[in-house]
């Protein structure tokens, strides 16, 4: 699999992170446990900052699949630091997965921002740590209510409402 989420090819990248995303939507939590023992944690992370939306899109998606799994899978993606990495697809650098979901808070397309608040409403629904780093990063919540306030129900439907 991180052969295939790190070549050189927009479409092999996608392809293969709907497929991912497909499998982990079985909702059985050992493949997702699978999946996130993957190491590739960091790789979709820095994905879902790729600024290729075919790319993004299905990343943040799996991200928040991944994020419905047990306690212990949410703070996989939540405590690491993810400032080694570097990708072809991806042009920023990144700190972390809370960055990353909350930049794409405003992105145009609403299916992206939607998945967004999908994937961040799954970590308040964890435990009191991966909580409690969500409440300590810095605008969340006013920008929460900011953006949410002025959301289409379409998009807002799967935020934290």
């Amino acid at each position: 699999i991180q052969k295939l989420i790190t070549v050189d090819d927009e479409e092999i990248v996608s392809d293969s992170l709907w497929a991912l995303k497909s499998i982990a939507q079985n909702g059985d939590e050992t493949v997702i446990e699978e999946i996130t023992r993957m190491d590739c944690t960091k790789l979709f992370i820095g994905l879902a900052n790729c600024q290729v939306v075919t790319v993004k899109f299905p990343a943040i998606g799996l991200l928040g699949l991944l994020l419905s799994g047990s306690e212990d899978q949410i703070l996989v993606f939540i405590a690491i630091p993810y400032t080694e990495l570097t990708l072809q697809l991806v042009d920023a650098e990144f700190d972390d997965l809370l960055p990353t979901l909350v930049s794409n808070l405003e992105h145009p397309k609403k299916a992206l921002r939607r998945e967004t608040y999908w994937a961040l409403s799954n970590i308040f629904a964890g435990n009191p740590e991966a909580i409690d780093k969500l409440l300590k990063y810095p605008n969340l919540i006013e920008t929460l209510i900011r953006k949410l306030s002025s959301e289409p129900n379409e998009v807002s439907y799967c935020g934290v409402k």
